[in-house]
């Protein structure tokens, strides 16, 4: 029997459902990047943004690691999905009630006011939900089938834009109110997954047998802190910003609003990753026995680089380009004048590309069960980010905290390609680093000569400058879609 996951076309396919979920969930989203500073004051916009950061990364460490290893098994050990399931639903049912510890812990030690503290109970309450569910995509992946996971991802959007942006839009919205809604969409999320789930596919029984979460805890834990680094690594600059640039939460506004329009732009490496990570699995794991298996390796690993060089680079000169145009044309001045947001969003923008490099580096390690690695590299990574926040926040305030992440995901990117280079596999065809890069200078052309053009032509002209230097170059070509298969 044919592997699915060794078919091309099934791996684009969900790739493209994931895609298409989150690219209409991003989308949406987009609508309450626009319309919150409008209706909020920087500085309560910025304070919802540091009470998000905080229970994301309490979510992050209750998370346990138990995503990766959860799916490498069922996608490995079909046959015993629902006693692994149950074990790893029971353990994340327990969990999910540490986030809500952490939140309380958290609210005294600063002793938030009963309005900040409300921001933290019903955002971490809605984390511990989201968390729950995002353990039962597993299933989903696993089984090749992730129209469920962007059905679900959909709804919780929907609710969270057309309610809580809609409340704002009707003259009775509040931030309170706001995160209120943000818990029930998590609680519409939750019972959505759990019913695809146990209608579709298995049974959920939690299993709470100490033997059994033991031995599975053994999987687990070197990715649980990893993966809780890496959360820390991502949104510890929204928390330090507050503290150590002298604008406070209104710093974190301008920062927030220029890290949810990068990250959005993301949605393309986290569903390609996302689809591929079953064969990288199986090729990591085949690759000793089999020299094809390592050619076919090298040849995913490469095309994966490929499309990232491709797309990411030319995504940060475009967004870098555009910035002020675009916080000028849908924020209010008066809140956002220029050197705040704009300046941010500028700045902020280089960290796409190396983003999308750290999506196959990071999902290659996962899938190897190279854990220790990942957990230095991250461990090493965050440290540095720290270091840098350190020197660059009080200075630059917004505009720092963006150079800081840059310069951190650089080197997580180099000294992450250096490792897998000598311990996992290698790009089989160095060349395409020529193609891809002639998209990029005349693409830097493009956007000087239309730099006084309006936003609505020059992000049209300078998408087709790309698209037609990438099919001249051979940038991208139709076999680097196959991803190795």
């Amino acid at each position: 029997m044919n592997d699915p996951t060794t078919q091309p076309r099934s791996i684009m396919r969900n790739a493209a459902s994931l895609f298409g979920a989150h690219f209409i969930g991003k989308a949406l989203s987009f609508g309450l990047i626009v319309i919150l500073p409008w209706y909020v004051e920087s500085a309560t916009l910025g304070v919802y943004f540091v009470a998000a950061a905080t229970v994301g990364i309490f979510g992050a460490f209750a998370e346990f690691g138990i995503h990766d290893p959860l799916l490498r098994r069922l996608h490995l050990e079909p046959d015993r999905a629902r006693q692994t399931l149950g074990v790893a639903v029971g353990m994340r049912l327990l969990l999910s009630l540490s986030v809500m510890v952490a939140s309380a812990v958290y609210i005294w030690v600063n002793r938030y006011d009963p309005e900040r503290a409300e921001y933290v109970w019903w955002l971490g309450g809605s984390v511990a939900l989201n968390g729950f569910a995002s353990a039962l995509y597993t299933v989903f992946r696993a089984r090749e089938r992730m129209g469920y996971e962007s059905a679900v991802v959909l709804v919780e959007r929907l609710i969270v834009v057309l309610i809580g942006g809609g409340l704002f839009v009707f003259g009775i919205g509040t931030m309170r109110l706001f995160c209120i809604v943000i818990f029930i969409a998590s609680v519409a999320h939750v019972g959505l997954t759990v019913a695809f789930v146990a209608v579709k596919f298995t049974p959920i029984i939690p299993r709470f047998r100490w033997n059994e979460w033991r031995d599975f805890a053994r999987l687990t834990f070197p990715f649980w802190f990893a993966n809780g680094l890496i959360l820390l690594y991502y949104r510890i600059d929204t928390i330090l910003l507050e503290r150590w640039s002298d604008r406070g939460a209104e710093a974190v506004a301008w920062y927030g609003i220029a890290y949810s329009w990068v990250m959005a732009l993301t949605i393309l490496p986290g569903a390609i990753m996302s689809a591929a990570y079953p064969r990288i699995s199986r090729l990591v794991s085949g690759q000793t026995e089999s020299d094809e298996e390592a050619q076919s390796l090298s040849a995913l690993y490469t095309g994966l680089w490929r499309i990232m060089a491709a797309t990411g680079v030319p995504l940060a000169m475009i967004t870098a380009a555009i910035a002020p145009k675009l916080i000028a044309l849908l924020y209010p001045d008066a809140r956002y004048p220029t050197g705040t947001a704009d300046a941010a969003l500028a700045s902020l923008a280089w960290v796409l590309p190396w983003m999308f490099f750290t999506a196959i580096l990071v999902n290659t390690l996962r899938a190897a069960n190279h854990r220790r690695a990942l957990l230095a590299l991250i461990a090493l990574t965050t440290a540095i980010n720290i270091l840098l926040n350190a020197f660059l926040m009080p200075r630059y305030a917004h505009v720092g905290a963006a150079w800081a992440l840059v310069g951190s995901e650089a080197f997580l990117v180099v000294a992450g390609t250096v490792y897998i280079r000598l311990k996992l596999s290698r790009w089989s065809r160095p060349v395409f680093w020529l193609q891809v890069s002639v998209s990029w200078v005349g693409l830097g052309v493009a956007l000087w000569l239309t730099r006084a053009w309006s936003l609505f032509l020059q992000v049209p002209v300078a998408v087709a400058v790309v698209f037609a230097l990438l099919y001249a170059a051979r940038g991208l070509r139709k076999d680097d879609f196959r991803l190795g298969a």
